[in-house]
């Protein structure tokens, strides 16, 4: 499982950002490695989430919610699902707007990104979180 944050950078996530780029890269890696050794019967399905409702992110700030908002376990559990059935390999949730990040990403100047982060509220969402209520 990676995350929308497997290909964006979001501050004060810099520590879970660099662990879901690591799931990223392994798995491109690991893939290519199935290729070059023909082990085609090998399928791999990597899933970027947004922020899902668990409580794990509890209190971010999200800047636009009506075209990202923060998703239920049970949708990605579903997702996950059909998408592994299907051998799908590059799985977004919310499917599109993610998927066209990444790309837009790739191929707009630095401080056009920086604006569509700012847009986003990417800079400020963690300025609000509270994580998980604590358990005695």
């Amino acid at each position: 499982m990676a995350s929308a944050a497997g290909f964006v950078g979001v501050p004060d996530l810099a520590d879970y950002c660099a662990s879901k780029y690591a799931v990223c890269g392994l798995e491109e890696a690991m893939f290519y490695e199935m290729e070059l050794y023909n082990n085609t019967g090998v399928q791999s399905t990597i899933i970027h989430p947004f922020f899902m409702n668990t409580g794990m992110f509890n209190g971010v700030s999200i800047g636009v919610p009506s075209i990202m908002p923060m998703l239920e376990s049970h949708q990605v559990m579903k997702l996950c699902m059909e998408s592994i059935l299907t051998n799908q390999r590059y799985v977004y949730a919310p499917g599109g707007l993610l998927r066209a990040l990444q790309i837009v990403k790739t191929i707009i100047p630095a401080e056009a990104l920086t604006a569509l982060h700012r847009f986003f509220g990417y800079d400020k969402q963690m300025l609000t979180y509270t994580g998980r209520e604590k358990v005695a």
